[in-house]
């Protein structure tokens, strides 16, 4: 015989779910949701019928379980404007419906500060094998601070680590095996590189890491996606975006519509940037929302980053003839299909996948982290067309090495000088 009890189990939205803990970054996310939209203390039962049959309840609810419950049954099942529904969508909109209530002014003398570790002077370093020379793919750490005001003034300091660091563990050890000899300096042996800009003129001081001047920005959804997912920086219409986000064209190394959307959002919502409202905030979060297959990590970490909500988006790129060409600065620089007139060395490029990660403070909906990552790690390194000395930097149409920025501290300040003393 089938019990009520036995019905209500059957029925148990989360019984197939792996639920997360009450001391993780979702549980915690749930939590205050459920606080958020917490309802009166009590529920008022009907009245009992006067005679007749008598019923006790079966299950005593209080109100704050009953949302907490709702959250849980929201997070995987609540359905999206545009495809299936999913834990990333669902995730997303809830950050949306965040930040549209989450002030992001500042007042007069403050700044907003940032401050961000991300790979700089990407290159190829020869190194001493058992076999001969060896190219291995290295880059140097930079450490980039920003200041900026409502008005586009600020500061921004960028401090490179001479340092040497490999994509792969074997360019590492050969590396050690030689001697660790120094990296390729960067131009002009400059190590730290400071530059203040007046008002307005922040999204001229991009050196490793591009200001963006979202302030003409539309918060209409469907036309923001359309305009971030537009072109890629592979595609003729490059160099269309806005003056104060046209860096964007040379963000994502992904061609897909949806791909170039998920960087280009992404990496506005991570800023640096001036004029970012509540509205455009809310809007870049619904349009991550709208981008089929975004899946959600749960608690994730990249590159060392804080732990936050991961979301991530893959692309797979098939085998494919590619021809490799030396440009006027001695840069390898690859584009798909067979050497045209211009020349060039022809090559089959091998199949490989492209992983966009981002991480998201649920508290501050600030992105700790984005990053870009292929798989296979050490793709096969194209012919070198080039007749001189081999190239410092490979400019690859389709596929690169990892590529990330990690936000190390953020917040609101009074003078372009000083930084938080926490990470917020």
């Amino acid at each position: 015989m089938t019990t009520i009890e036995d019905l209500l189990r059957s029925l148990d939205p989360a019984g197939a779910r792996q639920l997360p803990s009450h001391d993780s970054i979702i549980g915690r996310h749930i939590f205050t949701e459920a606080q958020r939209r917490a309802v009166p203390p009590t529920l008022q039962l009907p009245p009992q019928p006067k005679g007749g049959h008598r019923y006790r309840p079966l299950l005593a609810v209080s109100a704050a379980a009953a949302v907490v419950l709702a959250v849980i049954f929201a997070v995987t099942t609540r359905p999206g404007p545009t495809h299936s529904a999913s834990a990333a969508q669902t995730v997303l909109l809830d950050l949306a419906e965040r930040a549209a209530n989450m002030p992001t002014s500042l007042g007069p003398g403050q700044y907003a500060y940032s401050e961000m570790t991300l790979p700089d002077e990407v290159g190829m370093m020869p190194i001493a094998t058992p076999g001969g020379t060896t190219q291995f793919p290295e880059y140097l750490d930079a450490t980039v601070q920003t200041w900026v005001a409502s008005d586009g003034s600020g500061r921004r300091v960028t401090t490179v680590d001479p340092t040497p660091q490999f994509f792969t563990s074997a360019g590492r050890s050969a590396w050690l095996a030689a001697g660790s000899p120094p990296a390729p300096p960067p131009p002009g042996n400059q190590l730290q590189t400071v530059q203040t800009f007046g008002p307005g003129a922040a999204g001229q001081a991009n050196s490793a890491l591009h200001i963006y001047d979202v302030s003409g920005l539309t918060t209409n959804v469907n036309t923001l996606y359309g305009l971030l997912a537009s072109s890629g920086s592979n595609t003729p219409a490059a160099g269309h975006l806005p003056a104060g986000i046209a860096s964007l064209d040379a963000v994502p190394s992904c061609v897909t519509h949806a791909c170039v959307a998920f960087a280009r959002a992404s990496a506005l919502l991570q800023g640096p940037s001036i004029g970012m409202t509540s509205a455009l905030r809310s809007a870049l979060f619904k349009v991550l929302a709208q981008i089929p297959g975004a899946q959600a990590l749960g608690t994730t970490s990249v590159r060392g980053s804080a732990p936050g909500l991961g979301i991530s988006f893959e692309v797979h790129h098939a085998a494919r003839t590619e021809t490799a060409t030396c440009s006027s600065n001695g840069q390898i620089d690859i584009r798909p299909g067979r050497a045209g007139t211009g020349g060039g060395v022809t090559y089959q490029a091998p199949s490989f996948t492209t992983t966009e990660t981002v991480v998201i403070n649920p508290d501050n909906l600030q992105l700790e982290a984005i990053a870009q990552d292929t798989r296979p790690v050490a793709l096969p390194v194209p012919p070198n067309p080039c007749p001189s000395a081999a190239p410092q930097i490979i400019n690859q149409v389709g596929h690169t090495f990892p590529t990330w920025t990690v936000l190390t501290a953020s917040g609101v300040v009074n003078s372009e000088t000083t930084s938080p003393s926490t990470h917020s």
